[in-house]
């Protein structure tokens, strides 16, 4: 009864759990059908070029990596790119014996499915991080005041060392355990058990590598919950980094409107007037601090252009804020309140979680060339340029402003 209503009437089907064990074909949805093969198709290409476009701007630039900004995002452009390029390739690398009915081509076989699985898995342990490690970078700079080399040597290595560890243990672990399988809710190998469903016999003898913790319900559990922690964890740093640069912002914008009202006499109205139109501070004593710059501090007039740049960078940094969230956080707690239940987990939830995440690589390139184009066009008095003037001259000339 249960197969005539799942194949025959188009409804959504709880099925008990007994019977994905029975007949794990029945584990059928919208991840496995052609739909979701060109989708996840389409959306990682799109990604790829995103982040070839994203190193080719990087090394036309003057600057070049000598940047904390460029190589943070010149770090993320690379692991992002092998990791769509190993999700774009769908279900080609699946064993053509696995128990799921995927509509893609299978050609691969347990080997080529562990090296995508592994491949995707390591790469995004090392790109998702990116996001809050520049948010905490955007904090070292417009409120705490660190000079680019003090972040440099002793902020950004903090930042690889979290990502390359994190990347290898959890890569190891899941190895260790043959965690990398076919994934019947993913349209491509991933982490997970196989047969995805198995533990939820109450025996569980027949699950494939069952003597492994991770193929144990509290294993699995543990699994899941730990992967959805880690990146809540990223984001509550981004929440507080976003709060800081908000109220630095408002601080340093209520500090310029007292300052304006407080500067009466003609000689401060003409040295603020000077230093408006030449977009420089003046220099202190404290210039030579090695870790703080202290440029901007209350001993230093405010400018106009000073409370610009502050308003536009920590625009910047909520949007890269934004996209981590849009990307990762709801699609992956549905995700796994899906896959802890005993429902079938299809519809749009599917197609948003493909359409997102792999196009994490565009929203981070559409942030970057917007950083870029803002900057061309405050530089040479090019104000009135058009987006897309600024933007052919951005691919076609080496004349970006410092970041």
């Amino acid at each position: 009864l249960y197969i005539i209503i799942d194949r025959y009437c188009d409804m959504k089907v709880v099925l008990p759990a007994w019977l994905y064990y029975y007949v794990p074909e029945l584990i059928y949805n919208d991840a496995q059908t052609w739909t979701s093969f060109y989708l996840n198709l389409f959306t990682n290409l799109i990604s790829v070029i995103s982040c070839l476009v994203i190193l080719y701007v990087i090394f036309r630039s003057n600057e070049g990596l000598r940047t904390t900004y460029h190589r943070i995002i010149a770090f993320f452009a690379v692991m992002c790119l092998v990791s769509n390029i190993s999700v774009g390739a769908g279900t080609l690398p699946m064993p053509k014996d696995n128990v799921y009915p995927f509509k893609g081509p299978m050609l691969g076989n347990d080997a080529t499915c562990t090296a995508q699985a592994f491949a995707i898995t390591f790469t995004q342990f090392m790109y998702v991080p990116c996001n809050t490690w520049l948010a905490i970078y955007y904090v070292c700079v417009l409120v705490l005041k660190l000079k680019p080399r003090t972040i440099s040597r002793c902020i950004e290595p903090i930042f690889y060392l979290i990502s390359v560890g994190t990347s290898i243990a959890g890569s190891v672990i899941y190895m260790k355990y043959e965690y990398f399988n076919v994934h019947p809710l993913l349209p491509h190998c991933y982490t997970a058990r196989y047969p995805f469903h198995c533990t939820w016999f109450p025996d569980g003898e027949e699950c494939y590598n069952n003597g492994s913790f991770l193929y144990t319900e509290k294993g699995y559990i543990a699994q899941a919950w730990s992967s959805l922690g880690y990146l809540y964890v990223l984001f509550g740093l981004l929440i507080i980094c976003m709060l800081t640069i908000i109220v630095n912002t408002y601080l340093f914008e209520r500090r310029n409107k007292v300052r304006s009202t407080s500067s009466t006499t003609p000689q401060e109205q003409e040295s603020n007037s000077e230093n408006e139109t030449s977009g420089t501070r003046g220099a202190t004593p404290e210039d030579t601090d090695i870790f703080f710059d202290h440029t901007t501090t209350a001993d230093v007039s405010i400018t106009n252009a000073d409370l610009k740049f502050t308003r536009i960078v920590s625009f910047q940094a909520m949007l890269y804020i934004l996209s981590f969230f849009i990307t990762w956080i709801p699609v992956s707690t549905v995700s796994l309140v899906s896959q802890y239940s005993d429902t079938v987990v299809d519809g749009i939830a599917v197609y948003v979680r493909i359409f997102l995440q792999n196009l994490e690589g565009f929203f981070i390139m559409c942030i970057f060339l917007y950083h870029k184009v803002h900057n061309i066009r405050r530089s040479k008095k090019r104000s009135d340029m058009p987006v897309c003037e600024a933007l052919a001259l951005l691919f076609s000339s080496q004349e970006v402003s410092d970041d």
